[in-house]
């Protein structure tokens, strides 16, 4: 695809049920001639696809994942009506990977959402949403799936840092104690 402009939108896709069923427009549209990458949120069900307008058309991609079994749906929210933003969470409360597997579960589901990713390490989210979208459906989301946000300060509060050293004290006096009973 060399020198040629890309283009790259997304679109709805209906009749999706499962992960697997992402997969499978996955490969069925990122296969096809013309496409650089494509891309399936499932719980936002989107495809975001990166090709060449010369060698295929939108129709086209439509008709690929007609025959995967599915249903693309031109006009209808693609990039081209639509601007989009990011916003970064700073997320406290969360323990574990799968905390951060939930939050972003959550933070996919809110209409509007295009694309969520926790980071559990760095107690962050990046959330691209469409720019009419208020982040506070965001902070709403995460706070009702237990845990807190707040909109991206690069800096952790003093409050923050408190929690976790206090958090990691805990965890290791926990873990001393347990040693100590294996003896």
């Amino acid at each position: 695809m060399g020198n040629s402009k890309l283009e790259k939108e997304q679109f709805p896709v209906k009749g999706m049920s499962c992960a697997s069923c992402a997969q499978t427009v996955e490969k069925t549209v990122g296969g096809a001639d013309g496409v650089n990458s494509a891309t399936v949120n499932f719980p936002a069900e989107r495809l975001t696809v990166e090709y060449d307008p010369r060698q295929v058309s939108p129709e086209e991609l439509a008709g690929l994942v007609d025959s995967a079994g599915y249903e693309l749906v031109l006009g209808e929210g693609s990039d081209q009506s639509r601007s989009e933003r990011q916003v970064d969470l700073a997320i406290t409360g969360m323990s574990c990977a799968s905390c951060a597997a939930s939050i972003e579960t959550a933070l996919q589901s809110v209409e509007g959402v295009l694309e969520a990713n926790v980071n559990f390490a760095a107690s962050r989210a990046r959330v691209v949403m469409e720019s009419d979208l208020s982040p506070a459906k965001l902070l709403t989301a995460v706070e009702e799936s237990g845990y807190q946000a707040e909109l991206g300060t690069a800096k952790k509060s003093q409050t923050e840092r408190t929690a976790e050293e206090d958090h990691a004290r805990q965890v290791f006096n926990n873990m001393l104690l347990a040693g100590l009973f294996m003896l």
